[in-house]
């Protein structure tokens, strides 16, 4: 049998008391495409539960690499499909009767009778960029929209290394931090902050570009900063830096895994600005070894930056609704952008996210 990867996943510590957060959550889990992890722990014959939307998603990978995704109790007699339930060609079979499941959820082997007529509840997933994206709504409803659709400058994303965080917060919290412009001097340093394309919003995506400088050593060096929204999955930054031939593809990706709890998933990629397709294999594989080397040397300091963020996401409140300074950036736009992935208030139970109303 072959040996399941383990998931690479923190947590993050309780270092202080994160403040009084009783009372129902402040957002109700939102609609859209949410990262359930990354390819590299799904070869072929692979089987992982994750934590999404206050319960368990079982995602696996048929010997042929074909991705699926279920939630996790077989509709037989509800034995949990993460518990030892295993992948057996393109089939997936249930640990408790060895009933087996064909990739469109249809039951199509039984080991003891004719296959009883059930199916697994199957859930949207797909793959871009080296992510797994799983599609939530909040009635069942089929996708309304592909994650790649909005996003631009992605042709070459590819690989990311990654560091996966289990912490309390919100995706909007995360979405959100990149419009608080302020927060990008103070809390991370960046110099000489200028927006360049004030933030436009069209359907479920949003884009903002800017451009500042961040002090390595003694010098500056400036980057611009291309921020893409894909629905409150998160967001997409990539940073051009031509002066190194260097173009950075980085995520910052939060989904719901219960209420007022999300997983943070940074992922990173680099890629040269010009790809040297001219030259022979051997200088492409030579270019992607040092690219990779350099991609970690990179990562470290991104890590070091999206740790100032978890901290401050893990133990703040959402505040709604918000009270807005002067200079605080266009987090007003941003809330109103945001209400479309949520649920209708009253969809939900009595005063259970009252609050959502006053985004």
């Amino acid at each position: 049998m072959r040996k399941k990867p383990p998931l690479r996943v923190n947590r993050y510590p309780d270092t202080v008391l994160p403040g009084d957060k009783s009372g129902p959550p402040a957002l109700p889990y939102p609609d859209g495409w949410f990262c359930a992890g990354f390819s590299d722990a799904w070869q072929p014959g692979a089987t992982h539960t994750v934590p999404y939307m206050g319960e368990d998603l079982v995602i696996y990978r048929t010997e042929s690499g074909t991705l699926r995704a279920t939630r996790p109790y077989c509709p037989h007699l509800g034995a949990h499909l993460g518990f030892d339930g295993k992948v057996l060609g393109e089939e997936f079979q249930c640990p408790l009767h060895n009933l087996r499941y064909a990739t469109d959820g249809t039951c199509v082997h039984s080991p003891y009778g004719p296959a009883p007529k059930l199916s697994l509840p199957m859930l949207p997933v797909q793959e871009r960029w080296g992510i797994v994206w799983v599609w939530h709504h909040h009635e069942g409803g089929a996708p309304t929209w592909d994650v790649a659709a909005g996003l631009t400058g992605l042709d070459n994303a590819r690989d990311p290394v990654y560091q996966i965080t289990d912490l309390c917060g919100y995706p909007q919290d995360v979405s959100e931090n990149v419009v608080d412009y302020p927060h990008l001097t103070y809390l991370h340093g960046l110099i000489n902050l200028e927006v360049l394309t004030p933030p436009k919003y069209e359907g479920p995506f949003g884009w903002v570009t800017m451009k500042a400088g961040r002090r390595i050593g003694p010098a500056v060096v400036e980057s611009e900063f291309i921020n893409q929204f894909p629905g409150l999955a998160g967001a997409n930054i990539n940073v051009s830096m031509p002066e190194f031939g260097l173009y950075s593809v980085n995520w910052l990706l939060a989904t719901p895994t219960g209420p007022g709890r999300m997983r943070y998933s940074l992922a990173s990629s680099l890629e040269l600005l010009d790809p040297p397709h001219h030259r022979g294999p051997a200088y492409e594989w030579l270019s992607h070894k040092a690219l990779r080397a350099l991609q970690y040397a990179i990562f470290w300091q991104t890590k070091k930056d999206a740790a100032r963020d978890l901290g401050i996401f893990h133990h703040k409140r959402f505040a709604t609704p918000a009270k807005l300074a002067s200079g605080d950036g266009p987090i007003g736009a941003h809330r109103k952008w945001s209400r479309q992935f949520y649920p209708p208030a009253d969809s939900q139970a009595p005063d259970a996210y009252d609050a959502h109303r006053k985004l």
